[in-house]
């Protein structure tokens, strides 16, 4: 939120993309390639788009799944954006066929054949780890990962570390902002094919952006050398 006040934070990272939830309506509005889905115009999920990226809505967005948002990206690279914030059990809206299914499953299932079709992305806060799952658990992380993975997508910070899902060394929420209550929630998801093209996964530090007021989020960078896309 107050996204006015860390927008200098957010240039200086130099995005093409930016996936970002807690975003107002108004902080949208006032960007021409942006796209915003929410409940309440002051706390939505937004997404920004820079250096010559466009981005769209995609016409199969089901507005039952509350805060998961497809994006067409067309730019350097075409391909399929979803952007998330795992709202939960917060969550208004559910597809009522999927009863049992928490809002990142319900996306990947719903959205399987578009993502089957084309390169994706799945990137954002999804409010989980495996440190959290229980047996019978709706919610379960391991089920969205599995899932993921079944689709042929890999998690870039755990695939430029080399470390198994809930082995993270560095979080990526700092909850109530204390340093040491630190979680690895948030994800960005490619290709299995674009590994090659993966240059540096980056993560942002405790002092710069929690300290000093920014967000208990750090954000986390992905960077793909456009050229070696396949």
């Amino acid at each position: 939120m107050s996204l006015a006040r860390k927008l200098p934070a957010l240039m200086a990272l130099n995005p093409d993309l930016a996936v970002l939830p807690e975003v107002s309506t108004l902080d949208i509005g006032q960007h021409h390639e942006s796209s915003w889905v929410g409940n309440l115009p002051h706390k939505g999920l937004g997404a920004f788009a820079f250096n010559g990226f466009q981005i769209r809505r995609h016409l199969s967005w089901d507005d039952r799944i509350e805060f998961v948002l497809p994006i067409e990206v067309t730019g350097a690279i075409d391909f399929l954006l979803i952007a998330v914030w795992a709202m939960h059990n917060r969550a208004i809206q559910r597809i009522p066929e999927r009863p049992n299914r928490w809002q990142v499953l319900q996306a990947l299932e719903a959205y399987e054949p578009l993502i089957r079709s084309r390169p994706t992305v799945v990137a954002g806060d999804f409010n989980n780890a495996l440190l959290w799952d229980r047996p019978g658990k709706a919610s379960n992380h391991s089920v969205a990962v599995e899932k993921l993975r079944s689709l042929g997508l890999v998690s870039a910070y755990h695939a430029s570390r080399g470390v198994e899902q809930g082995r993270e060394a560095q979080p990526t929420l700092y909850w109530m902002w204390h340093e040491n209550t630190g979680y690895h929630i948030d994800y960005v998801w490619l290709p299995e094919t674009w590994l090659p093209a993966l240059k540096c996964v980056e993560l942002g530090d405790y002092p710069t952006w929690v300290a000093g007021h920014l967000s208990d989020h750090v954000p986390l960078s992905v960077e793909v050398d456009n050229a070696l896309i396949r």
